[in-house]
């Protein structure tokens, strides 16, 4: 991938701040997941793939970019890590390919859940294409779900949290960078929220992480 033309182009955002990697880590180190499932890859695959390959955990990362999961090929490769845990599935009718995405998924109970794709404010809605990663979500002791602020990702959440018997939705604020320019001279950052829908079972350690990590929080209850 051309990351310079990406940038130039204003398809390449920065990353969530520190906090948020410290949470991610205690909560894997904590939790022990055995097997994850990631939806949309980016920085939080590097962490993913880590642990897995550290802890022998299953894990997979669903990518619809062909260019961006190379990227994060080229990642793992340079972290000595397996290439293999990265599938490409492209985006067909405003979702992943159906057969290819089911495929993969279907057929497993994840421990954990991590949604951050597909890429656009819209693509997430597309409900009825949804079942596996619905069925996997309400199975999952925690599913986390990025851009919360998003009217789509909160329905989805609220969604998982009504129907898979989750006991609480924790609510992280986070500033996130982007280039302001074309030119990439200026940094702009922009609000976003992330939400772990937990089990109870977790809930003790996701606090816990939080709060180790200097992080405050809210709780969100939807309406049953």
């Amino acid at each position: 991938m051309d990351i310079d033309l990406a940038i130039s182009k204003g398809n390449l955002w920065g990353t969530k701040s520190i906090g948020f990697w410290s949470i991610l880590s205690l909560i894997l180190l904590q939790m022990k997941p055995k097997s994850i499932l990631e939806i949309g890859s980016g920085r939080s695959t590097t962490f993913f793939a880590d642990y897995a390959y550290s802890y022998s955990a299953d894990f997979i990362s669903i990518e619809e970019n062909w260019e961006w999961c190379h990227k994060i090929i080229d990642d793992l490769r340079c972290m000595c890590l397996p290439t293999e845990y990265i599938k490409h599935v492209p985006i067909v009718n405003g979702w992943y390919d159906i057969k290819s995405f089911d495929n993969l998924v279907k057929t497993k109970k994840y421990d954990m859940v991590f949604i951050d794709g597909p890429s656009g404010d819209d693509r997430r809605g597309h409900d009825a294409s949804m079942t596996s990663l619905f069925s996997a979500s309400i199975q999952s002791d925690i599913v986390i779900i990025d851009d919360f602020h998003r009217p789509f990702s909160r329905r989805y959440a609220e969604s998982v949290f009504q129907v898979g018997n989750h006991s609480t939705i924790i609510i992280m604020d986070y500033i996130q960078r982007y280039h302001g320019s074309r030119r990439c001279d200026k940094i702009d950052t922009v609000n976003n929220q992330i939400a772990f829908v937990v089990k109870d079972l977790h809930l003790e350690i996701i606090n816990s992480a939080f709060i180790s990590a200097g992080v405050s929080f809210l709780q969100h209850h939807p309406d049953s």
